[in-house]
């Protein structure tokens, strides 16, 4: 069916007219494309707030250790306190190196001993091998030794290896006897001063008890005059409350 039978069915006719002309092409011409719509387009962002630049972070306070705790000082006793409890003894300080002795003092020993003096002995010997090279082996510098004492015959006659080596055992020997007399001095000093300590320690210890009795003493005699005084108070009360 065309288009035309189409209107013709249902178009009504009017009964004095005939219905306005119509073109039948217009319904066959296909419908325009919509128009297309505009692209969206975003937005623009809004614009940021300006900030200032901040300042770095502070840097993390250095690591302290802890306070360490230190023990309040002890309280001071009294005088009296202290003498009754000794100190200990003190350690004994590292012993310094003794000095050499002088040549008067050995002088001085050889002489107390008796030993005959001779030019050239066993001090001299001692001397000779102290100038040796620390490097050089005992049995060269013994023969070192004996060289130097045949060429000081021409000097001093009499002079052999032998009258050294007994010079030698003469002043050692000496010199033994007088550290044992040393000591035994000391050890006698030593005696004598510790009894005198002694004593005088008991001297202090006896000070001390009549310290202690006289304070006991003075404690009860003033004890005695204050109850006495208080029995005279109620012989005053009594005579003068009256009846």
């Amino acid at each position: 069916m065309s288009l035309r039978d189409v209107m013709k069915k249902f178009v009504v006719i009017d009964e004095q007219g005939a219905p306005p002309a119509v073109d039948p092409t217009e319904y066959d011409q296909p419908e325009p494309p919509p128009a297309p719509s505009p692209a969206y387009t975003a937005p623009p962002p809004p614009p940021q707030a300006y900030a200032p630049p901040q300042p770095p972070p502070p840097a993390p306070p250095a690591y302290e250790p802890p306070p360490t705790y230190v023990s309040p000082p002890s309280p001071t006793l009294p005088p009296t306190v202290l003498l009754r409890q000794p100190a200990a003894d003190p350690a004994p300080a590292p012993a310094a190196p003794a000095p050499a002795l002088s040549g008067d003092e050995l002088a001085a020993i050889y002489q107390q001993a008796g030993i005959p003096q001779i030019a050239w002995g066993a001090e001299e010997a001692l001397g000779f091998i102290a100038d040796q090279p620390v490097e050089e082996p005992d049995a060269t510098v013994r023969r070192n030794l004996l060289g130097c004492i045949r060429t000081l015959r021409r000097t001093f006659p009499g002079l052999t290896p032998d009258t050294v080596a007994e010079d030698a055992r003469l002043k050692s020997a000496a010199l033994t006897s007088s550290s044992g007399e040393q000591s035994a001095k000391l050890a006698k000093f030593v005696a004598d001063t510790e009894r005198e300590i002694g004593a005088l320690r008991e001297q202090i210890q006896q000070r001390l008890r009549a310290i202690d009795a006289a304070k006991t003493k003075d404690l009860q005699t003033a004890q005695r005059l204050r109850d006495h005084a208080e029995r005279l108070k109620k012989v005053e009360e009594f005579l003068r409350t009256s009846a």
